[in-house]
């Protein structure tokens, strides 16, 4: 168990540590292509090894240093999925699907197995199920030669399945998206030799009568209206790159939000975060909080095989409840639980929507949200595709002794550095993704006025 005080004062440098759903899903690429890879930064963590027992019938992985080396084994017809509840587990199951591989799940609950058949229904393929035991499920591809990206645009939420079974196929797609869509995979894959480019793409619609009305009644409501804008993806998977590859891991962006969600509730002091990735995949807390008001600190230092990485500052700000789509999901699914409490301190509702497939996950994602809201003093309520949050009056210490995943139950840590008297929260989960977790709150935490 970890106890926390309250803090004064958060202040400091702190250098993220390499982002381990990022090498998972590159362990989950380079199964795809075949080939040699060099990934650097790595770290010996218990999720990393986690993670490579998972592969380790696929994929020959050995740490030299603070890098490791990938290369390809023989093929085994049987994968079992890391449970690291990573935001790219739905285009890593659909990839190791494409593979015709056997997928085993624990824990799989119904109504997920039923959402990931029905996208792979969209596709024009089948998935089939099979019990292993009373916790384990496998998944295969029973049917997939009518593969192909659906004709209308792609939901949100679907592009990376689609994406996912394009690239175990070795499949070229090309589909339409009414929204802009970030993904690291736009700066992965071409590193193994794939391309994928989403552009785009303006539709005129100056033969509509009524718009072309509207052109001389109103011509700058018509020149707003005369035009649209969609986006096209266009994917060549059909081969990789000869040559091996080298992938240079940012920092850990689920880490990141947690100390900015401790920032944010203890304003006092300087706190500089560096290696964060700065896609927009990867900073939905920092949208959160530039809707409050935040002028965050940006500046971006190198760049890495995912895109920017450099370093975050806060400055100071008040804590006003907002509204916040949460489309695509995967920005949000590590962030929600340090944007939640955010939102738990400040004055006003926040309103999260868009959330309804974490009711899908075994134990429910957002219930479990919820429940240390509660804790903490907040005040909530359910909405069918997500959930509002009052404020909480009163910051007293709360006690979580159940094993959260990792990414709630640190925000639930960056709640504790902010209430009166002692927290408790079972830190097992945060131990396995950050070893050095307790040191490193130690470095920039002050608890009494110097």
């Amino acid at each position: 168990m970890l106890q926390i005080q309250k803090v004064k004062e958060i202040r400091g440098r702190v250098e993220l540590p390499p982002n381990p759903d990022l090498f998972l899903l590159t362990l989950s690429i380079a199964l795809a292509a075949k080939k040699s890879v060099r990934i650097t930064p790595v770290s010996a963590t218990p999720l990393i090894h986690q993670i490579q027992e998972s592969f380790a019938q696929h994929l020959d992985i050995v740490h030299e240093d603070t890098c490791c080396r990938v290369s390809p084994k023989a093929d085994a017809g049987l994968i079992l999925m890391p449970q690291t509840g990573s935001q790219f587990d739905d285009f890593i199951v659909f990839l190791f699907l494409g593979l015709q591989k056997t997928v085993a799940l624990k824990n799989l609950s119904p109504k997920k197995l039923a959402l990931w058949q029905q996208r792979a229904a969209g596709f024009g393929c089948r998935i089939e199920s099979k019990q292993f035991d009373d916790a384990t499920t496998g998944l295969y591809l029973a049917s997939f030669d009518a593969f192909t990206a659906p004709a209308e645009p792609l939901d949100q939420n679907t592009i990376h399945p689609c994406m996912g079974l394009a690239l175990g196929l070795n499949k070229k797609i090309q589909g339409t998206l009414e929204q802009q869509f970030h993904t690291p995979l736009r700066h992965i894959l071409p590193r193994f030799g794939y391309e994928l480019t989403i552009k785009a793409a303006y539709e005129k619609r100056e033969t509509d009568p009524l718009k072309r009305r509207l052109r001389f009644i109103a011509p700058k409501l018509a020149k707003k209206q005369e035009s649209r804008v969609s986006y096209t993806m266009a994917a060549d998977f059909s081969c990789a790159r000869q040559d091996d590859v080298t992938v240079e891991l940012p920092g850990d962006d689920t880490l990141a939000a947690i100390l900015l969600a401790a920032k944010s509730l203890v304003q006092k002091g300087q706190l500089v975060i560096s290696n964060a990735p700065l896609e927009p995949w990867a900073c939905a807390v920092i949208s959160y909080l530039r809707k409050m008001g935040c002028n965050e600190g940006i500046q971006e230092e190198r760049t890495t095989s995912f895109g920017p990485a450099g370093m975050l500052c806060l400055q100071k700000f008040n804590l006003a409840g907002h509204k916040m789509e949460c489309n695509p999901l995967y920005y949000f699914k590590k962030h929600l639980p340090a944007m939640a409490v955010i939102a738990t301190f400040a004055e006003g509702q926040s309103v999260f929507r868009g959330i309804s497939e974490l009711h899908n996950e075994t134990p429910d994602a957002a219930a479990q949200i919820v429940r240390c809201v509660e804790r903490m003093g907040g005040r909530y309520g359910e909405l069918p595709d997500g959930m509002v949050i009052d404020g909480a009056k009163q910051y007293d210490g709360f006690d979580i002794a159940e094993e959260l995943p990792a990414a709630l139950s640190g925000a639930c840590v960056a709640a504790g550095l902010k209430c009166n008297g002692t927290t408790t929260i079972a830190d097992a989960a945060i131990l396995q993704r950050w070893p050095g977790f307790r040191e490193l709150l130690e470095s920039i935490c002050v608890y009494k006025s110097e």
